[in-house]
């Protein structure tokens, strides 16, 4: 081949260079295309179940479980203003009734002082204090000597010991309404030892005063009251006493 024909091959390969570029991007494209539509998915296949959807992963928060409790009490909170009513001592009571096989005792004992709260119409808090120096036998159980020489006893120090510890107190840690009126828990200080007993209760209006009343019983060695207990020590006929004290109590607001 002479030197014009060689010319002439490199002008033509020059001429033709960008077409086989242009060719090549082209292939590239293609491909890309190609896989771009090996991707995509029709609205058929989602629904026919021939794609396998991925759903995100959700994680489950942990329960607080304080703070749903918390949120149920508040859910619960009666509704209404918060009224703390002093109580009237002098038209309140608290009667005692204790037993032997043989027959039982009964009367009262004073208070010094003592409140109950109300929220709207619903019994909500309380508290109140027991003068353990003024025990009294009902007159209809025993009078004269009797009924102080059982006095006496009661204040001794191996029941209420009334000299070391002359007030026991009476505390509401928690109220619950019930179809009956209420459970009272009540922290009952006796002697220095505490106690939560749960106390059924009603709540009246008197003459416009708020008056609670309730009725139980504790049983007495929980305290370390053990005298004459057969619990502790076998004892017979009059000596037993029963480990139970029956209280009936009656606070009347100011």
């Amino acid at each position: 081949m002479n030197l014009t024909g060689k010319r002439l091959l490199a002008v033509m390969a020059l001429l033709m260079l960008p077409l086989v570029l242009a060719g090549c991007h082209h292939g590239k494209g293609g491909e890309k295309g190609e896989k771009n539509a090996e991707k995509t998915v029709t609205k058929d296949e989602v629904k026919t179940g021939e794609v396998q959807v991925m759903e995100p992963e959700i994680k489950e928060r942990p329960i607080d479980a304080k703070k749903e409790e918390e949120a149920k009490k508040a859910a619960q909170a009666p509704a209404g203003e918060k009224t703390l009513m002093a109580v009237d001592t002098a038209a309140s009571t608290l009667g005692w009734k204790g037993c032997k096989p043989v027959g039982c005792h009964w009367g009262t004992i004073g208070l010094k002082d003592g409140s109950v709260e109300m929220t709207g119409d619903t019994l909500t808090g309380g508290k109140f204090t027991i003068d353990m120096s003024s025990i009294a036998v009902d007159p209809e159980d025993l009078q004269g000597d009797s009924a102080q020489g059982l006095i006496d006893h009661l204040e001794k120090d191996d029941f209420f010991d009334v000299a070391n510890h002359p007030e026991a107190f009476a505390m509401v840690t928690d109220v619950t309404a019930t179809d009956a009126g209420y459970d009272v828990t009540l922290d009952l200080n006796i002697k220095g030892t505490r106690n939560e007993v749960v106390v059924p209760a009603t709540v009246t209006t008197e003459d416009g005063k708020t008056v609670v009343m309730a009725s139980f019983e504790i049983d007495r060695t929980q305290w370390g009251i053990t005298f004459g207990s057969d619990s502790v020590a076998e004892k017979v006929g009059d000596a037993v006493i029963a480990d139970a004290i029956e209280y009936e109590l009656k606070l009347v607001t100011q």
